[in-house]
């Protein structure tokens, strides 16, 4: 009888786990290949329509001014509540003034009488072919930040840098020019108001003399 040695079950399990498990991590990275290949053939088409989609967007620039409020010393030195009143009466006229359909004309009607400016704001849509009016290609927007000096920001966007620019500064310009406006019509309001009042005073000063002049002349009182 030929002798031979019987193996060790566990030790022949022991022999193929090295083997099965090798096996087992090369199965999952072919699995993972194929699934790699075929998400990104399947998300390659939206991938590309999205880049396509986004080139196909015109390019949109964006410029700001701004400018700061300093109140008056008169309204500094008042106490911290009527001070803080006074100024958010200031930022609101100023905020109503920014957004006031009357700046808005006078900063197209500023751009439309110059040629140059003219050019700049409608070249980028010239060049494909469109045709747009000065009135649709200004776009502003207003927002106010800080406190005590507060700032105000004029935020333009257009399709040319060129023209976000002039936006940006054709309105803090107009708008300068309109508040200088309004406050010398403020300071003409207040000056007729004192000369009314003053020929008003006047003429009562004159009506009381000539009362007196007449009391004394039937009185026969010496002047």
């Amino acid at each position: 009888m030929d002798n031979y040695t019987n193996p060790d079950p566990s030790q022949e399990a022991l022999k193929n786990a090295p083997r099965t498990r090798f096996k087992g991590i090369l199965d999952y990275l072919l699995i993972v290949r194929d699934r790699w290949l075929l998400s990104v053939a399947l998300s390659l088409p939206v991938a590309l329509g999205f880049v396509y989609k986004e080139y196909q967007q015109p390019n949109i620039y964006q410029s700001s001014s701004s400018f700061r409020l300093i109140p008056p010393p008169a309204i500094l030195n008042l106490q911290r509540v009527e001070r803080e009143n006074q100024l958010t009466g200031l930022v609101r006229k100023h905020t109503d003034g920014l957004n006031s359909q009357e700046l808005r004309v006078k900063v197209i009607e500023r751009i439309k009488s110059n040629q140059n400016l003219k050019t700049a704001m409608l070249a980028p849509f010239v060049q494909e072919g469109q045709i747009m009016e000065v009135a649709s290609t200004v776009n502003y927007s207003t927002s106010v930040s800080g406190e005590g000096r507060p700032i105000f920001t004029i935020s333009t966007t257009n399709r040319s840098a060129k023209a976000a620019q002039i936006v940006a500064d054709i309105v803090q310009q107009e708008y300068e020019k309109l508040h200088k406006k309004q406050a010398g019509k403020q300071v003409e309001n207040a000056r007729d108001v004192l000369n009314n009042l003053l020929a008003s005073s006047q003429k009562q000063e004159a009506l009381v003399i000539e009362e007196m002049s007449q009391y004394k002349r039937e009185k026969d009182l010496p002047f």
